[in-house]
């Protein structure tokens, strides 16, 4: 954000969360899967599709034991729950410190909402990083319940609901 920009009227800004708060890394992601020996997996990854384990547990038709579950049967293989899930949190980057310090900055002076598509177990990894820079987080349905961030994100695996579906609240 230019810190030179008009910012009069302005009492909300809305962020996303993977490539804008947290970094994404999706080499590294299909790297780690390949590396457990989930190759079938890894092009799940590659092609992020919507019709699948991964599209399911971002929308809350799954959740983490189910996940990791369908990773294993797809992929006939003995791997752990940690190392699937290490494999998936392998594609978050890191949240930069600037980013937090000019978050804290702006929520002096404007209401800072998250608007996102995840999963419990992108979020379990970033969520004491950002605790208490959001107060709200926008839902993803017109009638989702403004709820707190901390515990409460009304995020896709929550709602059951893309933030790209033309019935969001943008």
């Amino acid at each position: 954000m230019n810190r030179d920009m008009d910012m009069t009227g302005i009492r909300n800004i809305i962020f996303d969360f993977g490539g804008v708060i947290v970094d994404l890394d999706k080499q590294r992601c299909l790297q780690a899967f390949q590396k457990l020996g989930l190759k079938d997996i890894a092009s799940y990854v590659s092609e992020h599709r919507c019709e699948d384990l991964f599209f399911d547990m971002e929308i809350g038709r799954i959740g983490v034991e189910e996940f990791c579950q369908e990773a294993r049967r797809i992929t006939n293989s003995n791997v752990s729950d940690e190392q699937i899930i290490w494999a998936w949190n392998e594609l978050l980057g890191d949240i930069a410190p600037w980013k937090i310090e000019r978050l804290k900055e702006l929520k002096k002076h404007y209401r800072l909402f998250l608007l996102s598509n995840t999963n419990p177990i992108h979020w379990h990894k970033c969520d004491k990083e950002l605790d208490g820079i959001f107060e709200k987080a926008v839902p993803l349905l017109r009638t989702a319940p403004l709820e707190t961030l901390r515990g409460n994100l009304p995020r896709s695996d929550k709602t059951g609901r893309s933030e790209t579906r033309r019935d969001h609240i943008l």
